[in-house]
């Protein structure tokens, strides 16, 4: 937020998400800070979960947290094998360093079982993302992508800042703008948290909002 990446509302939003267990994946293009803003989400994630990150070079580490679990590809061992080894785990949270090949098909499986899944894909915008997705050699189907509960768009401004522009939610015409250019709306967030964890939707709503004050309250701390 202090550098202009995120607004309170977004940051907010995506909080709740990770933090209720929602799966998604951070698009852009090279240098625009989709892996920087990964591991900010990832730092949000209840210590109590237990998280495993797959890579094939060592970027992601979170410190301090005894339930986390690194795995890096290696010639012999691709990130696939490591995937197949990972669904066998069952941790709380897989995060795919980035999302090229079959070892994202093996993620939306794990995904649609249940579990959360977080990743960094390389596109220039979400629907090429979606195109791209949709196409050889990854080729997910339209309600695969549909676990995916939200896409970050990320891009390097004219003024070199690093900052999300969009974020969309899949459903079965394609993608639905729940924040675009500084506008936010909730769409499906708060329902689909309700419904995963049998609460009413004012009671996430609420929290929702205490989450956004927390957050503006930090702010103001460290800027004072």
């Amino acid at each position: 937020m202090k550098s202009g990446t995120l607004t309170a509302d977004l940051a907010a939003y995506l909080e709740m998400a990770v933090l209720h267990g929602l799966s998604g994946l951070i698009i852009g293009e090279t240098g625009t800070g989709k892996t920087t803003l990964l591991k900010a989400l990832l730092e949000r994630i209840p210590e109590n979960k237990r998280v495993v990150v797959v890579e094939d070079s060592e970027e992601i580490w979170l410190k301090g947290r005894r339930n986390f679990t690194r795995l890096v590809g290696r010639d012999q061992h691709t990130l696939v094998d490591i995937m197949k080894d990972v669904l066998r785990m069952r941790p709380d949270y897989v995060v795919l360093g980035e999302a090229r090949g079959e070892e994202t098909r093996l993620l939306a499986q794990y995904i649609r079982f249940g579990g959360s899944g977080m990743t960094t894909f390389h596109a220039s915008s979400i629907r090429s993302a979606l195109r791209r997705l949709t196409s050889y050699p990854i080729e997910l189907n339209k309600e695969v992508i549909e676990d995916f509960s939200m896409f970050i768009l990320i891009k390097r401004t004219l003024e070199g800042k690093r900052q999300v522009i969009e974020v969309a939610e899949p459903n079965e015409n394609g993608v639905e703008s729940t924040y675009l250019n500084g506008w936010i709306c909730r769409g499906q967030l708060v329902r689909k948290i309700a419904e995963r964890e049998a609460r009413d939707e004012k009671d996430v709503e609420k929290e929702l909002s205490e989450r956004k004050e927390r957050i503006l309250e930090e702010i103001y701390h460290e800027k004072s």
